[in-house]
């Protein structure tokens, strides 16, 4: 590692992009703008050029200018980030993810970068692969969950739907001939590990079914309760997913320094092929089932990641 990064990279990506250039300070409102031109130091402004410095430096300068070049001035507006239900930045960051994830295994887990976009099932394409440091390669695929821009009103605090969703949409390109990797990013509630409770998180509750208490009330008989998804919910997942070896989470967050909340579920149900080592993701707090059947959460939840994110190459 070298000194930190210094050079503002969102010029080089997003100059001459239409909506770049139509953009401007806002008056009241929130808009890209705080996301895109604000010159004043924030958390998201180094979180955006420590992913775009993967780019420049495995030489996808060209390939993602283009893709930001793609993005319609009509879907950064608030008005219509609103009736989608998303930040208006939302755009930016579905690019944008793709790089910090790729930041993200290259510096913290010290993954290998070996290909961009790909090949996957069938003639379908993926974000990454990548070799693991014991020598695996792992396809791996990036999918942004779409958060509100604030408080809404009436609030549904279920968002299992969404994360299926999302990992629905994963699926169609996920090959079986090699590790998978499937990484949802997000910074709301979607992606949150409640009270540092993992089986309450609505990623486990995608995957496995929803977390219930079941026990019986007479005779009374501790061995009798049970916690964790119905039987149901886990015959219906065990035939599900079995392309996928790993699902993450990434959450970018902070106050004034960017953090980044990273955990991994491995999937007890997949493909031998499929599958990653949990030793691959070094300390991350991850989830995985023994040879006996027992599930278990290890590694650290919040680790301090940001000094590798922002060094320079």
């Amino acid at each position: 590692m070298t000194a930190p990064l210094t050079t503002d990279l969102r010029p080089t990506f997003f100059g001459g992009c239409e909506w770049y250039e139509t953009l401007s300070l806002p008056a009241e409102v929130p808009t890209a703008w705080w996301v895109a031109k604000d010159t004043e130091p924030n958390i998201w402004v180094g979180v955006l050029n420590a992913a775009l410095a993967f780019a420049v430096e495995h030489d996808l300068t060209d390939i993602y200018a283009r893709r930001f070049a793609g993005i319609s001035p009509q879907e950064l507006r608030h008005d219509r980030a609103q009736r989608k239900g998303r930040t208006c930045s939302f755009p930016i960051w579905e690019i944008a993810n793709e790089l910090l994830v790729a930041r993200y295994l290259e510096r913290v887990l010290n993954w290998k970068f070996d290909q961009h976009e790909p090949r996957g099932r069938g003639e379908r394409r993926g974000d990454w692969e990548f070799i693991t440091p014991a020598g695996q390669a792992v396809f791996t695929e990036v999918k942004s969950i779409r958060e509100v821009e604030g408080p809404t009103g009436v609030f549904s605090a279920n968002f299992t739907p969404k994360v299926r969703d999302a990992i629905a949409r994963a699926y169609a390109q996920l090959p079986n001939d090699r590790g998978v990797l499937v990484v949802l990013v997000g910074g709301g509630l979607t992606l949150d590990m409640p009270a540092r409770l993992p089986m309450l998180s609505w990623l486990f509750s995608a995957l496995f079914g929803e977390f219930q208490i079941t026990f019986n009330v007479m005779p009374y008989d501790p061995e009798s309760t049970q916690a964790g998804p119905s039987f149901r919910d886990r015959l219906v997942h065990s035939t599900k997913h079995r392309r996928i070896g790993c699902v993450a989470a990434l959450r970018p967050g902070g106050m004034d320094v960017p953090s980044f909340g990273f955990y991994a579920i491995h999937n007890p149900y997949a493909y031998e092929n499929a599958r990653i080592a949990q030793k691959d993701l070094g300390e991350a707090f991850q989830f995985a089932v023994d040879e006996q059947g027992r599930g278990a959460w290890t590694g650290e939840l919040h680790p301090k990641v940001w000094a590798a994110m922002q060094c320079g190459s």
